[in-house]
């Protein structure tokens, strides 16, 4: 996988108004290959409205960026857990 600098990664975030950008890897290290790809989970800001248009443009570029295809999945703004609560265990 490319490396992408985290100025970069700020960048994109504030470009399309992501609160919160999280990569998952599900291949082990090492092993990507030609049909492996990258999860994104995306947290919007509240206040930000996009087209599906607007979503696959998104993920073009990050497709490039990174060099994988990349999934995204976007998280609802309101699923964020308040910040004096903890998950269940």
């Amino acid at each position: 996988m490319a490396r992408v600098s985290t100025t970069y990664v700020f960048s994109f975030c504030r470009q399309w108004r992501i609160a919160e950008f999280s990569l998952c890897n599900t291949e082990r290290p090492g092993a990507f290959g030609a049909y492996s790809h990258i999860d994104v989970l995306i947290r919007f800001s509240k206040d930000a409205r996009w087209t599906f248009r607007d979503i696959v443009r998104m993920q073009e570029g990050l497709n490039q960026i990174y060099g994988y295809k990349v999934d995204i999945t976007i998280a609802r703004p309101d699923d964020a857990l308040p910040k004096d609560e903890t998950p269940p265990e």
